[in-house]
């Protein structure tokens, strides 16, 4: 087994190196995070009490790119036909998939963790950060899942990928800007529970597990309803 999914991360890395756009996928990332340490506090008229929710938005793509690189890798495989050549294997779609998917949620936890080091546009325990970037980390799988399920092809992965940006990185922070508890009308959105999080740590809070708890929950609700689709559809 441990070789059999050996051979698949290694195809992954062929796979990424030989693709320049997900060959981008992996540096760009990091590249946004020093371009925002850099710049952001050298333009003036952008007000300090906004830093934690840049800073955020730049933590959330991260999970993006690598819920992108495992779906455009599994659309590739949908193409070559490679859940007919599973089947034969000793190895079950189901955990083909699971061990995809672990790659992503780790790079894109790794990621999180680096982007708070290295933005550093406000002051936030590191300890405080680990939950919240594993909360992050998760929204990697439910991205790749969404882009094989509702995909047919990369140009429409693509196009979806747009509409998934603007729905899981900008709507959870305008949220915040909902006064009350109105703002929790975007719970529905996964990525709202690590950015108010993120947002109340920022502000000095420690109390943010009930808010880490409800993203876990929301999360799951999400993975197991896109596992399902997943499993049912037809490749």
């Amino acid at each position: 087994m441990a070789t059999n999914i050996g051979n698949i991360y290694l195809n992954d890395f062929k796979n990424i190196f030989r693709d320049s756009i997900l060959m981008y996928g992996l540096i760009s990332p990091l590249m946004v995070m020093v371009i925002t340490r850099l710049v952001i506090p050298q333009l003036g008229w952008i007000p300090s009490t906004f830093y934690p929710h840049i800073e955020i938005l730049t933590i959330l793509i991260s999970p993006v790119v690598f819920g992108f690189i495992a779906g455009f890798i599994i659309l590739d495989e949908k193409d070559d036909n490679v859940f007919l050549a599973i089947k034969v294997l000793p190895i079950s779609t189901t955990s083909f998939i699971i061990y995809r998917m672990l790659f992503s949620i780790v790079m894109s936890f790794i990621y999180s963790i680096l982007a708070v080091v290295i933005i550093g546009l406000v002051e936030v325990p590191l300890v405080a950060i680990i939950p919240i970037a594993a909360l992050i980390a998760i929204e990697a799988p439910i991205i790749a899942l969404m882009l094989s399920i509702y995909s047919d092809n990369k140009v429409e992965g693509v196009a979806l990928l747009k509409s998934l940006n603007f729905v899981f990185l900008l709507l959870p922070v305008a949220a915040l800007f909902i006064p009350g508890q109105w703002q929790y009308i975007a719970g529905v959105i996964p990525t709202f529970w690590p950015v108010k999080a993120f947002i109340e740590v920022s502000s000095g809070s420690t109390d943010v597990w009930g808010l880490i708890l409800a993203g876990v929950v929301v999360h799951l609700i999400y993975l197991g309803g896109l596992a399902r689709r997943f499993g049912s559809k037809d490749f």
